[in-house]
């Protein structure tokens, strides 16, 4: 986490990682291929234009070895990507907090994940690795999502994006993992294999703006079985989208996106 170049996260414009480039979080997780039938109310452009069938693939996972003592505790993160034809990728990712779940919980669907995460750092180790990130000059908590909207599955292209404030994915209940600790890592990501098919994962919500409340979008809802790899775990890149860009496309949103974002804000 400390020599890698942040900014490759956010600037690289391919689906896989520069040759060397290493996770030094999310390490590990598992692969699931997954339809969303986008509700007819949905306000909103590009891939979450109302009505439309969209699928992606999403990659779930702790965001560190919690088997360590050096990082104990279970932190969820997802990361989600949509291939469109004649246009990037387009991704986004998603945690709770920088903390990991309370109580030594280790059930991964036991909690809302979102776009945007809280600003508290509470523990040295926290601190540290905050400070880190923000040495990319931006805010660290929130990612942006104008990217979703500019171009649908089919590569159509909206030149003008109506996209989300904020996206959350709330667990349907239909898939839980035992709260006890898994004795090793590949236990844990063995768990993701055996969602079937047809699985209800996640609600997901969306915040029009600031103001408004979420609205429910749709489901994700996994399409095939879901895997790991050593091309998940090595490869298969996320691209992070700055917030700055819906900024430049929203700016009476600025002061709601600068709020908690840790540092960097003016």
């Amino acid at each position: 986490m400390f020599t890698e170049l942040l900014i490759t996260t956010f600037e690289n414009e391919w689906d896989v990682l520069p040759e060397g480039r290493n996770k030094a979080i999310h390490g590990n997780g598992a692969i699931c291929p997954f339809t969303v039938d986008v509700s007819n109310d949905s306000p909103f452009t590009g891939l979450l234009k109302a009505g439309g069938k969209i699928t992606g693939f999403i990659r779930m996972g702790p965001a560190t070895d919690f088997t360590s003592s050096l990082t104990p505790g279970l932190s969820p993160g997802v990361s989600i990507k949509f291939l469109r034809t004649g246009a990037s990728s387009a991704n986004f990712v998603m945690i709770k907090n920088l903390h990991p779940l309370p109580d030594n919980n280790h059930n991964f669907f036991s909690t809302d994940l979102a776009t945007q995460a809280p600003d508290h750092a509470d523990s040295t180790a926290l601190a540290a690795l905050a400070a880190r990130f923000c040495s990319a000059g931006h805010c660290i908590t929130k990612v942006g999502l104008s990217n979703l909207c500019t171009h649908d599955q089919d590569g159509t292209e909206f030149d003008d994006p109506i996209f989300p404030f904020k996206i959350t994915f709330e667990p349907t209940g239909e898939i839980n993992f035992p709260e006890a600790k898994p004795e090793t890592r590949e236990e844990f990501i063995n768990q993701f294999k055996s969602i079937a098919p047809g699985t209800r994962l996640y609600l997901i919500k969306a915040k029009p703006s600031p103001e408004f409340d979420g609205l429910v979008l749709g489901e994700v809802v996994t399409s095939d079985e879901c895997v790991s790899s050593l091309f998940g775990d090595t490869k298969m890149f996320f691209k992070h989208q700055w917030i700055e860009e819906d900024i430049a496309l929203r700016p009476e949103w600025a002061d709601a996106f600068y709020d908690e974002c840790y540092c960097n804000a003016p």
